[in-house]
């Protein structure tokens, strides 16, 4: 056997990956065993065979098959982690891992028997260069009054070691996340992470880690969840405890004809993912299906979201807050239909106490109910200042993408982009208005708004200066809302300047942008180049899912030599 897995995996496909050998010839079966009842239908699908070792398709350790690359067992605390699954530890919880939510899945865990008060156990990383930050994300299961205190810690190769995140005691039966900046030294000495686990007055309860990942650069404030991968630190209620069925990644169209979205919200086509709650299935009307959040500490939060009600027979979308096991309030509802679009909501909540959000879709009593979701944002400290708008499914689509100092949706003001005073010109932010262009990206209504050079006279330019930003070694994507219209438009130019030079070149990335807008002769008050949404993500840009023919390079695709003759743009 060189795979195996069993028990309940999620209601969503997940992919398989093993590395295998042999010097003889040989043949793959692949087995499934039937279970107890009805209830366990196994599928299989896309199956490839490479030559060679997997691809590393992730730095996210799991610890289904123990230990990953970069992680090690320290030689500087009293004992061990453990790995184990549901039944290994002593108290019996965590009953299922946080990977696949499984009785099966496996994490590492902290075994107090037989160990003393302030005993510790260590997992201790590779080692880096302090030269840049670093983001550690992990999830954790405290559990249990005394159980102990979980820390993070950057142990430089020279110098005292510091503590980046501490958490002690009983933090509830649930698996919780953890997401901190290590910071880069100020002597660029090397460094490792290590996280320790020690052992507290009464461990009655348990103390488990899963799911690390640790990359280069500094943690986001906030992401938007797409579901183009998975569902982010979001996850489906248990059904029969708290819900009834669960929600569905899915792309392009819905199962049932007349209702569902046809395309995703984050891309726009039918290549993007986005969850959904089924109609067609046996669920009754007014059963529930749960989306739950991660927790939040006391304090204003802001939640933005996509949602598509279109069928005839919709039940109800809504948005609760909850404070542990108390009633959940909500806070958003919407029922019925509202047309083939996504449509932009906000909940807005300021909360004393710790909290989490839970988004239910209620059947509506027939096939012709699939309420969608996409792209999921919490802002933290935040108030909604964005009103609800909508998007046709032909519309322009904004992706949200990361909040950065480049980040900026002009609807408040041109948020840490500065004008540059040296020139004449300057970028206008302004409104939708009649005579010109009519709305936003963002709202996609007259009520948005946006930049442009509506005020600049004939051969003027403007320049939006950004702040200086530190892009690491795997790069940056940059993306921005353009329109240009009227008879003689000038130039679009994006720019860099490293440092405080004057200098200035035509760029795509590096570490100062500047977006210089130049009219040309100018014949009416049509003649204008807009800009709207600019984000960012760590990383190259996605590769593109269509063409357009655009771009000078035809998206890659080249003219064949043996035709007799090439394709025009």
């Amino acid at each position: 056997t060189i795979f195996t897995r069993n028990g309940p995996q999620g209601n969503q496909w997940r992919k398989g990956e093993v590395d295998f050998q042999s010097t003889l010839s040989y043949k793959l079966i692949f087995e499934g065993i039937v279970g107890n009842s009805w209830e366990g239908d196994i599928a299989l699908d896309d199956i490839q065979l490479f030559y060679g070792n997997c691809p590393q398709t992730t730095n996210e350790c799991t610890f289904e098959y123990g230990l990953c690359d970069g992680w090690e067992k320290g030689t500087d605390g009293d004992f061990e982690w453990s790995r184990g699954r549901n039944g290994s530890t002593p108290s019996g919880t965590p009953t299922v891992d946080h990977t696949y939510s499984s009785p099966m899945g496996y994490f590492l865990f902290v075994d107090p028997t037989g160990r003393s008060q302030g005993d510790e156990a260590h997992l201790v990383s590779s080692s880096y260069t302090g030269n840049q930050p670093r983001c550690l994300r992990f999830w954790y299961h405290l559990y249990g009054t005394g159980q102990g205190t979980l820390l993070i810690e950057q142990k430089p190769e020279i110098g005292r070691t510091k503590i980046i995140w501490t958490k002690s005691n009983n933090q509830d039966n649930i698996w919780r996340q953890v997401r901190v900046t290590i910071p880069p030294l100020v002597d660029l000495s090397t460094y490792r992470i290590r996280i320790i686990g020690i052992v507290g007055s009464r461990p009655t309860g348990d103390m488990a880690i899963d799911d690390i990942l640790n990359i280069e650069g500094e943690c986001p404030d906030s992401e938007v969840c797409t579901f183009e991968e998975d569902l982010c630190n979001w996850i489906n209620g248990q059904n029969g405890v708290v819900d009834d069925f669960d929600w569905l990644r899915n792309s392009g169209s819905t199962p049932s004809a007349g209702t569902g979205p046809s395309i995703d919200h984050t891309l726009g086509t039918s290549n993007g993912m986005y969850l959904y709650i089924e109609a067609s299935d046996t669920a009754n009307k007014d059963t529930i299906a749960w989306l739950i959040s991660e927790h939040y500490d006391p304090g204003p939060h802001c939640l933005v979201f996509w949602y598509h009600l279109y069928g005839r027979d919709i039940g109800a979308l809504n948005v609760y807050s909850r404070i542990g096991t108390s009633k959940p309030q909500l806070e958003f509802s919407l029922t019925g239909d509202h047309g083939d679009q996504w449509r932009m909501g906000t909940v807005s909540v300021n909360i004393g106490a710790e909290f989490y959000f839970i988004i239910e879709g209620t059947h509506g009593g027939s096939y012709l109910g699939d309420i969608a979701i996409d792209d999921l944002l919490v802002l933290r400290n935040s108030q909604c200042e964005v009103s609800t708008t909508t998007t046709t499914t032909t519309a322009a689509i904004t992706t949200l993408g990361l909040d950065t100092s480049l980040s900026c949706n002009f609807e408040n003001d041109i948020c840490k982009w500065t004008h540059d005073l040296t020139i004449s010109g300057k970028w206008s932010r302004r409104q939708g208005q009649t005579n010109a262009l009519q709305y936003d990206h963002t709202l996609q209504t007259e009520d948005g708004w946006f930049i442009d050079t509506s005020d600049l006279k004939s051969n003027q330019t403007a320049r939006l200066i950004s702040t200086m930003i530190s892009i690491t070694n795997r790069g940056l994507c940059f993306r921005f809302w353009y329109r240009a219209f009227g008879s003689k438009q000038g130039k679009l130019n994006l720019l860099q300047r490293i440092s405080n030079q004057q200098n200035t070149t035509l760029i795509y990335s590096n570490y100062q942008f500047i977006l210089e807008g130049i009219v040309g002769n100018k014949f009416t008050d049509l003649d204008n180049i807009a800009i709207d949404d600019i984000t960012t993500n760590e990383g190259p840009c996605s590769t593109q899912k269509f063409c357009d023919f655009e771009s000078q390079d035809i998206c890659g695709y080249v003219h064949y030599l043996s035709g007799n003759f090439n394709w025009t743009p």
